[in-house]
């Protein structure tokens, strides 16, 4: 206990410094996750035609602002921002994100047309041309029986 240096203290630099590091990785990616689908959004046609506020106002309902710096100097600062988003979290959160964007999309299309609906594709892999074709010829039917119903979001 008495040993100078102390090796509790060299371990505890050590495991801040990995925790440290996982924090930064994963903020970076949702970071990067923020900005793609950001960017995405800014470019939908129906998100160029609403007004800044409107534009806003679905961001705020969608909790979409700009993501927060996260700050990890000392072992404080890591352990507040472990206890504010776990490592595991992190990867929730990030994932998150595509479905809170494609929610604005949506909002943004329903504003300007309300009769808009949001069809889902049907999911599968396909390892042929011909259950391509299948596939297309299937959803080209659900879409042509969509739309009697008003304009589709895919």
């Amino acid at each position: 206990m008495l040993e100078d240096p102390d090796p509790v203290e060299a371990q505890v630099t050590a495991i801040t410094d990995k925790l440290r590091k996982a924090i930064t990785f994963h903020a970076d990616g949702f970071v990067q996750e923020y900005q793609q689908q950001k960017q995405q959004l800014e470019n939908n046609s129906n998100w160029k035609r609403l007004t800044e506020q409107q534009q806003q106002q679905i961001l705020n309902n969608r909790d979409l602002n700009e993501p927060e710096t996260i700050t990890v100097n000392t072992v404080e600062e890591v352990i507040d921002s472990l206890e504010a988003c776990s490592i595991e979290r992190w990867n929730d959160r990030t994932q998150a994100q595509s479905s809170k964007f494609d929610a604005s999309r949506l909002e943004a299309a329903k504003l300007l047309e309300p009769k808009v609906q949001q069809i889902k594709l049907p999911h599968r892999t396909l390892k042929s041309e011909e259950e391509i074709k299948a596939w297309l010829a299937e959803v080209e039917l659900q879409m042509m029986n969509d739309i009697k119903n008003g304009p589709l979001v895919v």
